[in-house]
C-alpha cells in the first residue's frame, strides 16, 4: 500500500500535463467532429459577439505572411492598419465573419501534419515551420475581450468537385473538408466603399483645369510654373462643351473633356493617408503660408486652427462643378509610395537608396510607385451654379421646399474628405487632368456648300441674245 502514493503522483501529473501546454497542437478526437460547427466549442456564435476579425495570407513574393484586420469601434468598423479608416462594414465585414460562423465540419480527410503541404493547411503564422509552399489562410474571429471564437486555416479547394475546402482549426491536428463562402481577402480595397465622389457625370455643369508644376528647394522655397488655367462649360441636356478660351481655328476636344469627367465622377481610391500638413507637404501637396500665395486667384485657401494656407499640388488640380454648385476640388502630388512603405509622416520624402550595381539600382531610385498618385480632395458650395437655388428663388413663399442648404451640403461632403486625402490610380490622374494641348483640337473644314439650283426638270433657261433653247422634256414617271 506505500506504492498508492507514488502512483497517484505520477497521474496526478499526467493528467495535468496538457492543461498547461497551450502552445502544442491539441488533438480534439477528429472521428467525433464531422457536423459539428467550425467555430470554437462547436456552438453557434452571435454575429454580434465579433469585435474583431483577422486574416493572413502568405505572400511568395515577400516570402511573409500578410496581415490585415477590422475592429469594431463603437458601432463602427475600422481599419486600424490603415489610420483607423473606416470599413465596409454592411455588407464585406459581414459576409466574411458570417461565411466561417455557422459552418460544419464535412468528412475528415486527415490528422498527419506530413500531409498539410498537398492541402494547402500550414499556418501562414508558423514561423517554425520552413515550407514555404502549402501555407492556407488564416481567419480569426474575436469577442470584444479577446476571446477566440473561430480560427481556421483553410487551404486548398478539394479537387473531387465537392464545391468544398481543406479546413483545420489553428488548435486541432485533423483537416476537414467544409463547404466555405468568404472571400478572405487582405487588400484593402476589398474592405472599404472605393468610390469617392458619388457623382453623377449627367449632373457635372463645368470642369475648369489648373495646368501648374511646383519646385520646392533644399531650403523650403516654394516656386511655380503655371501653365494655363482652363474653363470647360455645358448647359442640362447640351452634348456639347464650350470654352471662351477656345483658340482661332480650334474647337473643345470634347472626347477628353468627356474622358476627364467621367473618370473622375466614377474616381475610386487605391489607398489613404491621413489628412495632416506635415504627411501631405511630403507628398507633394504643399501648404503654403505666404499671403502673396493665400491672394493668388483661384488659391485654394485651407484653414488649419488660426493659421491659413495656400495649398497647392506638385501636379495641378481639377475643379469639377456639379448642377447642386457643390465644387469639387482635386489636388494632384507625387507618385505614391506602396502601403507598406508609407507608414509615417516623412515616408514621402524618401530619396534614391545608396548606389547599387545593374537592376537594382534602378528599383532603388524609384522612391514611389509610378502607378499611382497622391490626391486630396476639397468640397465648397458656390452658389451661382446651383440649378434648384434658382428655381427656388422664383418660387413664391408658399411653395418652397426646405431642403438643407448649399452651404451645408459642402461642410458635411468636406467633412469626410478632411480626415484623409488618397492614393488613385496614376491613369486616372492623366485622364482627369489632361495636357494643356490635349484640351482642344483643330476645326475639320467646312464641308462645300451645294451649288445653287439651276432650274426645275422640264423648265429652260434662255440664252440672252440667241434663240431660244429647246424644252428638255419632263421624263415619264
Amino acid at each position: 500500500m506505500k506504492n498508492l502514493p507514488i502512483v497517484l503522483g505520477i497521474l496526478a501529473i499526467a493528467t495535468a500535463f496538457p492543461a498547461w501546454m497551450r502552445s502544442a497542437p491539441v488533438a480534439l478526437g477528429p472521428s467525433d467532429l464531422k457536423g459539428q460547427l467550425l467555430a470554437r466549442g462547436g456552438t453557434e456564435v452571435e454575429p454580434a459577439r465579433i469585435a474583431s476579425l483577422r486574416v493572413v495570407d502568405w505572400d511568395d513574393t515577400a516570402g511573409a505572411a500578410k496581415t490585415f484586420e477590422v475592429k469594431k469601434e463603437g458601432a463602427a468598423w475600422i481599419i486600424p492598419s490603415h489610420f483607423g479608416y473606416p470599413a465596409d462594414g454592411g455588407t464585406r465585414v459581414g459576409r466574411t465573419a458570417g461565411g466561417v460562423l455557422a459552418v460544419a465540419r464535412g468528412r475528415l480527410v486527415t490528422d498527419r501534419a506530413s500531409d498539410y503541404e498537398a492541402l494547402g493547411v500550414i499556418d501562414p503564422l508558423d514561423a517554425a515551420n520552413q515550407d514555404k509552399k502549402g501555407r492556407g489562410k488564416r481567419v480569426t474571429l474575436k469577442d470584444a475581450g479577446g476571446a477566440v471564437l473561430v480560427d481556421l486555416i483553410v487551404g486548398n479547394a478539394a479537387p473531387d468537385g465537392e464545391g468544398v475546402t481543406f479546413v483545420r482549426d489553428v488548435e486541432d491536428t485533423a483537416v476537414y473538408t467544409a463547404k466555405l463562402t468568404a472571400d478572405l481577402s487582405t487588400r484593402f480595397t476589398d474592405w472599404v466603399e472605393t468610390g469617392l465622389l458619388k457623382l453623377s457625370k449627367d449632373d457635372v455643369r463645368s470642369v475648369v483645369i489648373s495646368d501648374y508644376s511646383l519646385t520646392e528647394t533644399p531650403d523650403g522655397q516654394v516656386g511655380i510654373d503655371e501653365r494655363g488655367q482652363t474653363v470647360f462649360a455645358h448647359k442640362a441636356g447640351d452634348a456639347e462643351w464650350t470654352s471662351e478660351q477656345t483658340p482661332a481655328g480650334k474647337r473643345v476636344a470634347k472626347d477628353v473633356i468627356e474622358k476627364s469627367v467621367t473618370e473622375a465622377s466614377g474616381l475610386t481610391l487605391a489607398g489613404v493617408r491621413p489628412f495632416n500638413l506635415k504627411w501631405l507637404q511630403a507628398r507633394g501637396i504643399l501648404p503654403v503660408p505666404d499671403p502673396a500665395w493665400i491672394a493668388k486667384p483661384h488659391a485654394l485657401v485651407l484653414a488649419v486652427g488660426n493659421e491659413k494656407y495656400a495649398l497647392f499640388g506638385k501636379e495641378g488640380r481639377i475643379d469639377i462643378i456639379a448642377k447642386d454648385g457643390l465644387r469639387y476640388s482635386l489636388v494632384f502630388g507625387n507618385p505614391a509610395l506602396g502601403d507598406d512603405e508609407d507608414t509615417d509622416e516623412g515616408a514621402g520624402k524618401k530619396k534614391d537608396a545608396p548606389a547599387k550595381d545593374g537592376k537594382d539600382a534602378k528599383d532603388a531610385a524609384k522612391p514611389a510607385d509610378a502607378q499611382s498618385r497622391y490626391m486630396a480632395i476639397f468640397v465648397n458650395y458656390d452658389a451661382s451654379a446651383d440649378e434648384a437655388a434658382a428655381k427656388e428663388a422664383d418660387k413664391k413663399d408658399g411653395d418652397k421646399t426646405k431642403k438643407p442648404n448649399g452651404a451645408e451640403r459642402a461642410a458635411k461632403a468636406q467633412a469626410r474628405f478632411g480626415q484623409y486625402f488618397y492614393v488613385v490610380k496614376d491613369e486616372s490622374f492623366k485622364s482627369m487632368r489632361p495636357a494643356l494641348d490635349k484640351l482642344f483640337e483643330v476645326k475639320p473644314p467646312e464641308a462645300p456648300k451645294p451649288a445653287a439650283d439651276a432650274g426645275k426638270p422640264g423648265e429652260f433657261t434662255p440664252v440672252v441674245g440667241g434663240p431660244p433653247a429647246a424644252a428638255v422634256p419632263t421624263p415619264a414617271p
